[in-house]
């Protein structure tokens, strides 16, 4: 009588391993995690900036019978940029020559206030039912080149709320977005004259 052996030999186990390191690889190039991770940063600047317009569309109607961002209103047109750097000016338009000017007014202490103090200088607290409790800041705290910026203009009344996103698939996004800037995802009543 003879017994067999079961199990692996190394060579059969080497082959096994091999082909796991193969398809590891191949998965890792084909889904490219950094761009995922850009995809996902990308899908919530887009989100932030299309709350913080409701914000701005519910408070503009509830203020007055006539939306304005006139002075007296709580609302007003200084420009302003918000970048998710601790310690960096929120006076970040400077980064790139495309986005809306630059404020004179340094909101880097309190970049997320909703009281006029933020980023966005709309005084949401003003509002009944005020919809937002905070700002939001771009999802990449380290990237010096995102950010979140703020224009309005008194004459035109019309506002625009701008951010830059990182994902390869995006860029025909910020080209599409029917604002007249190629470089940043834009949306207001604005994106076209501000």
């Amino acid at each position: 009588m003879s017994t067999k052996k079961t199990g692996f030999t190394l060579i059969e186990l080497l082959i096994v391993i091999a082909i796991i390191a193969i398809l590891a690889t191949t998965a890792v190039l084909v889904l490219n995690p950094s761009e995922i991770l850009k995809k996902a940063r990308d899908t919530q600047r887009i989100g932030d900036l299309e709350t913080v317009a409701s914000a701005i569309a519910y408070s503009l109607a509830t203020l007055s019978k006539t939306p304005s961002f006139q002075a007296g209103s709580g609302f007003s047109c200084a420009s302003n940029c918000a970048s998710s750097l601790t310690g960096v000016s929120a006076n970040c338009g400077g980064r790139n020559t495309q986005t809306p000017a630059k404020s004179t007014v340094d909101r880097s202490a309190t970049p997320r206030a909703i009281d006029g103090n933020g980023w966005v200088a709309l005084n949401f607290s003003a509002v009944t039912n005020n919809p937002l409790s905070i700002l939001p800041m771009d999802p990449s705290p380290d990237n010096a080149l995102t950010f979140y910026a703020y224009a309005c203009d008194n004459d035109k009344q019309k506002y625009e709320l701008s951010a830059v996103l990182e994902a390869t698939d995006n860029v025909s996004r910020m080209k599409n977005d029917g604002g007249d800037k190629d470089s940043v995802y834009e949306v207001g009543s604005g994106i076209s004259s501000l």
